[in-house]
């Protein structure tokens, strides 16, 4: 005597549901991460090495506001701060995403300077050299460069819990 079973199951989505449901779980993961970068840039982090006013002259310009601070007025914003001077760097981000692929970008002419760091010379003043640090706002969102305050985003983690999410609720 013979005994024949047949096993089976059916899967809940097709390749191409599976499919779909990645790239909208990378969009709200690479969204979540666009403001995680946000918000690392208004964090008050930051080691800042000189005293910059931030106060003592309402509604003066931050260049305004640095003659003054040299001629003895305004006050220092002290360590750690954010990098946020006129939120126009915050203001200058770029998201766009392409299936699997997110790009993040910051058009300010002086984005990489804050990110990586620079030598500069204010107003173009060759007398005077000025050290930027480096505020890797992208790095620690992403854990490359630990900051202290600024959480770490589990992008690989977060894919897979909504990805899972998305393929549960089909």
């Amino acid at each position: 005597m013979s005994i024949r079973v047949q096993a089976g199951f059916t899967t809940p989505t097709t390749t191409g549901q599976a499919e779909a449901a990645a790239v909208e779980a990378t969009r709200i993961v690479f969204s979540e991460l666009n403001g995680r970068f946000q918000d690392a840039i208004g964090a008050k982090v930051w080691a800042w090495p000189r005293n910059l006013p931030t106060r003592g002259l309402p509604g003066a310009t931050l260049r305004e506001k640095l003659a003054a601070y040299n001629r003895g007025q305004g006050t220092a914003p002290g360590s750690p701060r954010n990098i946020v001077d006129s939120d126009n760097l915050r203001q200058s981000n770029v998201f766009n995403q392409q299936g699997f692929t997110g790009e993040f970008g910051w058009t300010a002419k002086y984005a990489g300077y804050v990110h990586e760091g620079a030598r500069i010379f204010p107003w173009g003043d060759r007398s005077r050299r000025v050290y930027l640090p480096a505020r890797p706002w992208t790095d620690a969102v992403r854990g490359d460069e630990l900051i202290s305050g600024v959480p770490v985003h589990p992008t690989a983690d977060r894919l897979r819990d909504v990805w899972l999410a998305l393929i549960r609720n089909r």
